[in-house]
Order: structure tokens, then C-alpha cells, then sequence
């Protein structure tokens, strides 16, 4: 089986160049149509992404500055070890993708990896783990913005986890590499053999606050700087694939006109994009709901680019992270349609289904953007009450996990 192109090799840097020869010559010979896929791509970033997404991401830096996800880390350690067969210290980084969304755990895990704490099969398991979608772009991005209901990215949310659980066990049982040691003194897993669960947590929380060192003024401004950095990368992403998506449908033709296959087009490049076209299609609720998941699964050539580059080489490949994400988001897919009854029963999950897109209607552009914001933040009314129940969901689910943990635990003792 032949090998990819290395990355540092001439043929590789030629093919950029020529790639990049390729684009510039469709921007020349297309410049009307290059503007208004940039514009569109500015505008789901501008009116979805950034109101959705600021207040979380300040309160996210925060939570990372006072030491809460390092003691959620912790706090997650019963759950790594069991569920993925992972070190205790891997939780930093499930936190870090609960909380801060991809492709915050990445980042996470090239460090571990960098520090020794996992070898390359535990880096590589950990990576697909941890690449999880912020629970607010699912309830505040998709649900109030794309499908103005809540209730459904509340579903979206609960499913996106299911799944990930699902897959992170898979790839448990699927990978038979052995338990390397972890040096001594890393961390969590030295303290683990010398104090209690919950003190160790606290003083998790205490290390990382002290380690920090920000008065609360300080922190507040330095999150606030640090969101509108990521939101503006966030944005540049957005804007960079919508460039290139419309570039590959100019240079497709017909093999992509029809809209869904434009739509999965998108969705196979950058996940806002795909999500927002998969709104705006005539599908009945179950099918999008379903497909969005899926897309969320997948996450995009853009983010993986992002997990790739954070995670660095290491010893992680990248065709194991493709086939996690495509696991993921096949187990997306079949939970939504295996949990929708009994869901929507629960949570009453509607879509109004009424933007229009502001680039296929010129003339109402500015109304219609009024429009799809004012519903946007009438709905997003009842985003947090809904984000309490989606964190009292999850935690519902890792407490089960981490009580199946201890009797297991206890149970090994006794009989051993």
C-alpha cells in the first residue's frame, strides 16, 4: 500500500504551489461569485456564530483561570480509566472538549503526549475522544440559530455525547496495544496512589488557580481578548472554506448542483457551513436533526485541520482520527433515529424552519439579517435553562459511569 506524500518532501511543496496557483486563478476568473460565498461565510459567522458563541468561550477562559476544568479533569479520571482504557490525567482533556469545544482537547492532548503521560496508541484514542463540538454552538449556534428551536440542538447536544461515548468504548475494544508506564511524578496519576478522589480534585482546583495567578480583573479582561481572538480564527476558517467550497462547485459543475449534494459538499469542509445549508432544505425534522449530528460527528475538514496541527505529529496518524470521526458520526446518525420518539416526547423539540438565506434574496438582505437575528436572540431566551439540563444530563451519565467504576474497583479488590 503506498504511503502519502511526506509533508517535507519537494513533491508535496509543489503540489501546494500548484494548488495554490489553482485557486488564485478561479478567484481572478470569479470574482463576483468568490465575494459572495466570502460574504456568506461572513454572515453565518456574524449573525450565528459570534453572538452564540462570545459570552460561553469568555466564561470557558475563565473557568480554565480559576482551575474548574483542571478539578473536572480530575473529577473525570474513574471514567478515562474505565470506559477508554485511558490515564487517569487523560480527563483534562475530555474536559477541556466538554467545556471548550474542539479543538480545545487536541491541544490538550499533544501536550500529555508531549510530556510522556500517553503513548502514541493512547494519544491517538484520546484525540477522537476529546474532539467534541461546544455544547452551546449545538443549543445557541444550531438549535436557536439555524433551526430556531432549542429544543432541537438540546437533542443534538444530548446525541452528539451519546455518540461520542459510543465511539470512544469502540475504539476500547478495538485497540489491543498495550498499557505503557507512566513516568513518575506525572501528575495525577502519582498523587492518585497517595490521596482520596476528592481531595485530589480540590487540590487540583487549588494548583491550577495558584499556578494561574490572575487577579479575577485581569482574568475577566484576558478572557474577554483571548474569545474575540478564537471567534476571529473561528471566523477565518469559516470564511476560507466557504471560499474554497464555492470553488470546488465552480470547478464540479453538475456533479454538485443538485442542493444536497451541495450541502454535503460544504458539510465535508467545514461543519457551520454544512449545518446552516442542511437548515435551509426542505427535509423532514428527523432527517436533519440526524444529518446535523452526523456533520457534527465528522466535524469537518477545517477542524481536523485545526486537531491535527494542535495535537501535532508525535506519533499520531491521521487515518485513525478520520475513521473515529466517520464512527462518530454513523453513531449520530442511527441514535438520533433510535432516540427520537422518546426524545421529542420529553423535550417537545420544534423547528420553525423560517430564515431565509440573506445571499438568495438581495433585496431584503438587510430586513431579512434583522430578521434572523431578532428570532435568533427571542429564542435564545431559553438557551441556559436548557444548557443547565444538557450539564446536568451529562453529569448524570458520567456519576452512573464513575459508580459502575468504583463497585468495579471495589469488586477486584475483594476477589483479588
Amino acid at each position: 500500500m503506498r504511503k502519502w506524500i511526506p509533508s517535507d518532501s519537494r513533491s508535496f511543496t509543489i503540489l501546494l504551489g500548484a494548488l495554490a496557483i489553482i485557486l488564485v486563478m478561479f478567484i481572478v476568473i470569479y470574482p463576483d461569485q468568490i465575494f459572495k460565498s466570502s460574504l456568506h461565510g461572513l454572515t453565518i459567522w456574524w449573525t450565528f456564530v459570534f453572538p452564540g458563541l462570545l459570552p460561553f468561550l469568555i466564561l470557558s477562559e475563565m473557568m480554565i483561570g480559576l482551575g474548574l476544568v483542571h478539578a473536572l479533569g480530575t473529577v473525570l479520571e474513574p471514567v478515562m480509566k474505565l470506559v477508554f482504557r485511558l490515564p487517569g490525567a487523560s480527563g483534562w482533556a475530555l474536559a477541556m472538549g466538554l467545556t471548550a469545544g474542539f479543538p480545545a482537547g487536541a491541544d490538550v492532548t499533544g501536550q500529555l503526549r508531549r510530556e510522556g503521560v500517553l503513548n502514541a496508541s493512547e494519544a491517538q484514542r484520546l484525540l477522537a475522544v476529546s474532539h467534541l463540538c461546544s455544547p452551546v454552538i449545538m443549543i445557541a449556534v444550531v438549535g436557536v440559530g439555524f433551526l430556531q428551536s432549542p429544543e432541537a440542538g438540546f437533542m443534538i447536544a444530548v446525541v452528539h455525547y451519546l455518540s461520542a461515548l459510543a465511539m470512544g468504548f469502540t475504539l476500547r475494544w478495538t485497540d489491543s496495544s498495550e498499557r505503557t508506564s507512566v513516568p513518575s511524578g506525572s501528575g495525577t496519576e502519582t498523587a492518585g496512589r497517595n490521596h482520596g478522589w476528592l481531595r485530589r480534585t480540590a487540590g487540583s482546583l487549588r494548583s491550577a488557580h495558584r499556578k494561574d495567578g490572575r487577579t479575577f480583573g485581569k482574568l475577566l479582561g484576558d478572557s474577554v481578548t483571548s474569545a474575540a481572538q478564537k471567534l476571529l480564527g473561528i471566523g477565518g476558517y469559516i470564511i476560507l472554506f466557504s471560499v474554497l467550497h464555492r470553488i470546488l462547485v465552480l470547478a464540479l459543475g453538475p456533479i454538485v448542483s443538485a442542493e444536497p449534494v451541495n450541502t454535503l459538499l460544504s458539510a465535508f469542509l467545514e461543519p457551520h457551513l454544512g449545518m446552516y445549508g442542511m437548515s435551509r432544505l426542505s427535509f423532514p425534522l428527523l432527517m436533519t436533526v440526524a444529518v446535523i449530528g452526523a456533520i457534527l460527528g465528522w466535524s469537518g475538514l477545517s477542524l481536523h485541520a485545526q486537531a491535527r496541527s494542535l495535537a501535532g505529529n508525535n506519533g499520531i496518524r491521521y487515518s485513525p482520527f478520520i475513521l473515529a470521526r466517520l464512527l462518530h458520526g454513523a453513531y449520530a446518525f442511527i441514535l438520533t433515529v433510535l432516540l427520537w420518539k422518546p426524545l421529542t416526547a420529553t423535550f417537545g423539540v420544534v423547528g420553525t424552519f423560517a430564515m431565509t438565506d440573506t445571499l438568495t434574496s438581495p433585496p431584503n438582505a438587510a430586513g431579512s439579517l434583522l430578521s434572523d437575528a431578532g428570532a435568533f436572540w427571542t429564542q435564545g431566551l431559553k438557551l441556559w435553562p436548557l444548557l443547565a439540563k444538557l450539564y446536568v444530563f451529562v453529569a448524570g451519565i458520567f456519576v452512573l459511569l464513575i459508580c459502575i467504576s468504583l463497585i468495579n474497583r471495589a469488586y477486584r479488590k475483594k476477589t483479588g
